[in-house]
C-alpha cells in the first residue's frame, strides 16, 4: 500500500485501515450489545477481534492481566462466544423485532 509521511515517519495506509476497523468494531459492537440489536453479529465481530488481540498482542506476556497478559481479553472472548450461541436474551431488540440475527 501507499505510505504517507507524517513528520518524517512513514505510516502505511493499511495500518490505518486496520485501526479504523478495530475502532468501528469496538464502537458499533458496544452499541449493539447495549441495545441488543444485531447481537450475534456484534458478538462474532468482537470475538474475532479478541482472538486476534490474544494471539498476536498478549500471548507473549502470559495469562495474568496485571502483567499485560491475555486473561481479560480471554474473558471477553469467551463471553462473546456464549452470546453468539445464546443470543441477546429476553429484552434484546432482536427478539422484540421478531428476528434474531
Amino acid at each position: 500500500m501507499r505510505t504517507v509521511f507524517n513528520g518524517g515517519e512513514e505510516i502505511h495506509l493499511c495500518r490505518f485501515l486496520w485501526a479504523y476497523l478495530a475502532i468501528f468494531a469496538e464502537s458499533a459492537g458496544a452499541v449493539c450489545f447495549a441495545v441488543g440489536l444485531f447481537t450475534r453479529l456484534a458478538a462474532l465481530i468482537i470475538w474475532i477481534e479478541m482472538g486476534i488481540i490474544i494471539v498476536y498482542f498478549q500471548w507473549q506476556f502470559g495469562y495474568f492481566w496485571t502483567a499485560r497478559g491475555y486473561g481479560y481479553a480471554l474473558l471477553w472472548w469467551l463471553l462473546c462466544l456464549a452470546i453468539f450461541f445464546r443470543g441477546g436474551g429476553r429484552y434484546a431488540l432482536d427478539r422484540l423485532l421478531g428476528k434474531e440475527f
